[in-house]
This record gives structure tokens, sequence and C-alpha cells, in this order.
């Protein structure tokens, strides 16, 4: 799922949650955020698939409370051009 993310410098990126998870302990979820958006024309390569993206590497990527003020709608928060709103 495609979303708005914000980093630990404080920028916000269009974002993909790819993974989550229950945390430990609690009735609550955990989701994986990758700071970037998969695209054809996209300038960087994932070395894993080969694909193309905008934003950050996996290095970046980073566990947070799936309820977060740090995840919002794409297209709300990160001043970019590679949001796609369906």
């Amino acid at each position: 799922m495609e979303v708005d993310g914000l980093d630990t410098e404080h920028l916000w990126y269009n974002s993909l949650v790819l993974q989550s998870k229950p945390i430990p302990n609690s009735n609550e979820q955990q989701v994986l955020v990758g700071y970037r958006v998969y695209r054809e024309d996209g300038d960087k390569t994932d070395n894993t698939n080969s694909l193309a993206y905008y934003g950050w590497s996996q290095k970046y990527d980073e566990w947070l409370p799936a309820n977060s003020p740090r995840i919002q709608p794409l297209g709300t928060m990160a001043k970019t051009t590679t949001a796609r709103i369906y």
C-alpha cells in the first residue's frame, strides 16, 4: 500500500507499507515502511529485484506502529510528483 511517510529527518516521502505484524504483548499492529515508490521511470534500481524506484533504499526501511502520525494517506503530506492517487 502506498502512503506518505515521515522519515527520521522530518521529511515526508511517498512511501510503501511493505509488511505488517503484531506488536509483541499488544493488540496493536506495526508496519514496515519503505521510504520509496516503485516506478518504471525511477531514478534508482533495487539490487534485489532490479525494479526502478524513487526514494531511499531498503537500508532506511523502518518499523512503525500502524497508527503512527508519521504515516498518512498518499498524496496528503509529501511534496513530490511520484504519488499515484487511486
